[in-house]
């Protein structure tokens, strides 16, 4: 799994951005059915997750989400 944080959530779509810090790369999306164990409305912008990555038409995404307790 990798390590992230909440970049930026879309409350009106249910979905958000992953940025991994001292990766270089961009921002990751993920879908609200993406996550594991918590609900959309329980995350916060800074939250540190974890999360696997699927390529598909549209790039990478982030799937399999969870929140880590730090």
């Amino acid at each position: 799994m990798l390590r992230g944080a909440i970049a930026r959530l879309q409350t009106q779509a249910n979905s958000g951005y992953i940025v991994r810090p001292f990766m270089g790369a961009g921002e990751i999306r993920f879908d609200s059915r993406d996550l594991l164990d918590t609900s959309f409305g329980e995350l916060h912008v800074g939250q540190t997750v974890e999360f696997d990555l699927q390529r598909g038409a549209g790039g990478l995404r982030a799937v399999q989400v969870r929140t880590v307790d730090e």
